[in-house]
């Protein structure tokens, strides 16, 4: 979704400015950018994951149930790097 920006392009001087999140060779970014030369104003890495956040629980099973639930979980490296 995109927010407008009360900013002016430095490129070609316009007002219509607006900062929204854009998928890109190095993973998800949050834009800021001129709608009308798409000049780039600010871009900054977002969550690696984009919007997307895993559903994840450690809720405790019934009493004598077995769990399938793994909740032992590994960090990756962040491929912007």
């Amino acid at each position: 979704m995109k927010t407008a920006v009360a900013r002016a392009c430095p490129a070609c001087a316009s007002t219509l400015v607006a900062a929204y999140r854009v998928l890109s060779e190095g993973g998800w970014w949050d834009v800021v950018k001129c709608q009308d030369c798409l000049h780039s104003l600010a871009r900054t890495p977002a969550p690696r994951l984009g919007a997307f956040e895993p559903f994840v629980t450690n809720a405790p099973s019934k009493a004598g149930e077995p769990t399938n639930q793994t909740t032992e979980f590994k960090e990756f490296d962040d491929v912007r790097r």
